[in-house]
């Protein structure tokens, strides 16, 4: 990954089997790194994993690296196909049942947190990169209960319900754009209704200021 010289990921593996000999959790190592290092702990946690995932295929790399075979099970835990497929159908079944996917994927993890956290990215990455297989639990559920709730229609409806939001918007804004410049209309025909009455009463007192010096002597007064 872009961004870690070989010395911060030697670095990184020394600090995980320290944090490992005083019993802390993989997540609590990684969190705490993040804080150390100030990168994020999803980037220092995903690092991680794919160079011990680099290690186990390559002997020479995990001298290297000192990543030693202790480290191997707190990553290598691969889901096959079957492991993939119960996944789909535990949390489709539970989703069908009314309950939400993160209720679901606790409960499928027994409220292990780490699990869960597997669990739940394992679920989102199937949605996008195996649509064949959850389209072929979906129809195992409905043969089950008779219906099953689509994954896909729930984000379908989501993205509908933000799209609906923002064209809402959108037109509320036109509307006091187009009430405004009809306001504006109003007040700029006043104006000119109200500077020609002005001029038509300059005219009259003009005329008044020829004809009658009492008027003109009033008008001097007042002006």
């Amino acid at each position: 990954m872009k961004g870690f010289k070989e010395s911060e990921t030697i670095e990184l593996i020394n600090y995980i089997k320290e944090a490992k000999i005083q019993g802390k959790s993989l997540l609590s190592a990684f969190n705490d790194y993040a804080k150390k290092t100030g990168r994020s702990m999803g980037t220092i946690r995903n690092y991680y994993y794919k160079t011990v995932k680099k290690c186990k295929g390559s002997e020479g790399l995990r001298q290297k690296l000192g990543v030693d075979k202790a480290l191997f099970p707190a990553f290598i835990l691969e889901f096959n196909l079957e492991q993939e497929k119960e996944l789909l159908l535990n949390v489709l079944t539970k989703t069908t049942q009314g309950k939400s996917v993160r209720r679901a994927i606790s409960e499928i993890s027994n409220g292990n947190e780490k699990l869960a956290l597997r669990n739940q990215n394992k679920y989102r990455n199937l949605l996008k990169q195996k649509p064949w297989l959850v389209n072929e639990v979906i129809l195992e559920v409905e043969k089950k209960l008779e219906r099953c709730k689509n994954p896909y229609l729930e984000i379908s409806n989501s993205l509908s319900g933000k799209l609906a939001l923002e064209e809402s918007i959108n037109n509320l804004l036109l509307t006091l754009e187009n009430d405004a410049l009809k306001e504006n209309s109003v007040l700029t025909q006043k104006v000119k209704e109200l500077s020609i009455q002005n001029g038509k009463m300059k005219e009259l007192l003009k005329k008044a200021l020829k004809k009658n010096d009492i008027t003109k002597e009033f008008i001097k007064k007042v002006t």
